[in-house]
């Protein structure tokens, strides 16, 4: 579908969308596209970049983003910049009771972490907060050994919850743990 084609389909819809445009224009002339169209002139951009420029910011800033990310993208200030842009109160969950963390600890003792190579793996996925390749990276880490069974099931459950920080501090545990 070409660049007018989504264009229109989007004036249709009065939502606010995350979508990439990548392959058919450069961000830049999407963004002042988008800025064009009456319907879309207030929906919030965040450009996103591999360049972490402070010309490449000003550039996105001044061509229509209302924020600017660099790549990896940090999901907490991701999660910031939402909130901020849609004037949204997030919502954290409450840390669990002290007998329940306790129980939680002692549980992921329990558990066989995978070889080295295949932590950092998850580690990486975590922090990108990529929930469909952390689920694949539990299914094969389950395949690899039974004893890591019950490690692969634990993420992949975290996972399909997009619980990415929950994720993170699991692996970290382990990295930690074995001085990865």
């Amino acid at each position: 579908m070409d660049l007018e084609a989504r264009l229109a389909r989007w004036e249709l819809r009065q939502e606010n969308m995350i979508a990439g445009l990548h392959g058919i224009l450069d961000g830049l002339e999407a963004m002042r596209r988008l800025r064009l169209m009456p319907a879309l002139q207030a929906v919030p951009i965040i450009a996103v970049s591999a360049s972490a420029s402070v010309a490449d910011e000003q550039r996105c800033l001044a061509g229509g983003a209302n924020a600017f990310l660099s790549k990896p993208i940090d999901l907490e200030q991701f999660l910031r910049e939402i909130g901020r842009l849609l004037d949204l109160a997030w919502i954290a969950q409450a840390p669990a009771s002290t007998s329940t963390s306790t129980a939680a600890d002692e549980s992921a003792r329990a558990l066989v972490p995978p070889p080295e190579e295949e932590m950092k793996v998850l580690h990486s996925l975590a922090q990108i907060g990529n929930m469909r390749s952390i689920r694949d990276q539990a299914e094969h880490i389950a395949t690899l050994d039974a004893r890591y069974g019950p490690f692969a099931n634990r993420v992949r459950d975290l996972a399909e919850r997009y619980q990415s920080q929950a994720i993170l501090e699991l692996v970290t545990q382990y990295k930690d743990h074995r001085g990865l």
